[in-house]
């Protein structure tokens, strides 16, 4: 097990900046995931860590070692690539023990390492096929155990999961976080798939434009995020967020969105004092929201139903709501369709506001931990 520390690391492609001087700090055993749109340069940071990507600038410490210059082979980590790179030549026993046999570990060590692997992600009976006779989700395993076998410092893995279907998805999620919890072992993560982030990190660290956004754990994230950009990225569905401004009516706050005045909580009054008179973007996740055709919903307002999904387990609703769109959810088996008016109420005492220009940061709270 090893810390990583990155240090002002950058990354350059001729004029194109792929990674601005990135800081950060990753603890001995903890599960790491980077995370960000395509481009956002989640992949070349990991890749710079690994030594498969030269460093512009910057330094890579591994347990307090400076390895930015050394070769991949000297850095004692494993990498788990989302192609699986097995060889299709090999069995599977084979292929998880090549990277032992090319660093001359004996036979009886690499038949030790190979089955204890073999046992511990369950394809001891898969270890005399070869990669065409497996399934996605057997495969990866197979590219897991021959990281495994080398018992790194590091685990490295760069979307495994992203050509497995969604069940395997998410077995393969639950296996990985089984994995980690059995070695105990360094792992950083990149992947594009919220859900992924947000059910396997300790630490979520947000990029983009190469920028790193936030870093926190999955519920700091969700619940405090940094700026509009986190706020609209984590969360399925995203953050609703409209345009907004407050005023202040008889020594208290009230917010203006959407057409709506909304009385905003005695207790954010000293902390969104200062957006009197700015430009704001207020925000509000979809459970924050209380829809549906009863007249009693507190604050309720009436909004026009412009697509209805019925999901199943819930129904998801996309509203009308002064020239902006919120989205929201409801009970499953809905009679709601398409047009009809439904009432929602804001749960204020859930809401963010957020510089409405750059760097579009949250008005923090007294309240924020």
């Amino acid at each position: 097990m090893a810390s990583v520390v990155l240090e002002d690391l950058s990354k350059r492609f001729g004029r194109v900046e792929a990674v601005s001087r990135f800081n950060l700090t990753i603890e001995d055993g903890r599960f790491v995931v980077l995370i960000g749109p395509s481009g956002c340069g989640k992949s070349t940071t990991l890749n710079m860590i690994a030594g498969l990507e030269e460093v512009t600038e910057g330094q890579v410490y591994v347990d307090g070692r400076r390895v930015t210059h050394l070769p991949p082979k000297d850095r004692d980590m494993a990498m788990v690539f989302q192609n699986y790179a097995l060889y299709p030549h090999m069995s599977v026993f084979e292929n998880m023990g090549f990277g032992l046999k090319m660093r001359k570990f004996s036979k009886t060590e690499i038949k030790k390492r190979v089955t204890d692997s073999a046992a511990i992600l369950g394809v001891t009976e898969l270890l005399g096929r070869k990669p065409r006779e497996l399934s996605g989700g057997q495969r990866q395993r197979v590219a897991l155990g021959r990281a495994i076998v080398r018992d790194p410092k590091v685990f490295l893995f760069d979307e495994p999961l992203s050509n497995l279907d969604a069940s395997l998805r998410v077995q393969m999620r639950a296996e990985l976080a089984r994995l980690h919890r059995r070695l105990e072992t360094t792992m950083i993560y990149v992947t594009h798939d919220q859900v992924e982030a947000m059910s396997l990190a300790d630490q979520l660290v947000l990029l983009n434009k190469g920028v790193c956004q936030q870093v926190g754990s999955p519920i700091q994230v969700y619940d405090q995020p940094a700026n509009v950009f986190v706020a609209s990225f984590i969360g399925s569905p995203s953050m609703n967020l409209a345009p907004a401004r407050l005023e202040q009516v008889d020594g208290g706050l009230v917010l203006i969105t959407c057409g709506r005045r909304e009385p905003v909580p005695r207790q954010y009054w000293p902390d969104y004092e200062a957006g009197l008179g700015r430009e704001l973007i207020f925000g509000l996740r979809p459970e924050d929201l209380t829809a549906g055709v009863d007249q009693t919903i507190d604050q309720a307002h009436p909004m026009e139903a412009e697509v209805v999904e019925d999901l199943g387990s819930q129904t998801m609703l996309t509203l009308a709501c002064g020239g902006q769109s919120f989205r929201t959810s409801i009970g499953p088996r809905t009679a709601l369709r398409t047009g009809d008016t439904v009432r929602v109420g804001f749960n204020m005492k859930r809401m963010h506001l957020f510089e409405a220009r750059e760097p579009w940061a949250r008005l923090a709270r007294k309240d924020d931990s």
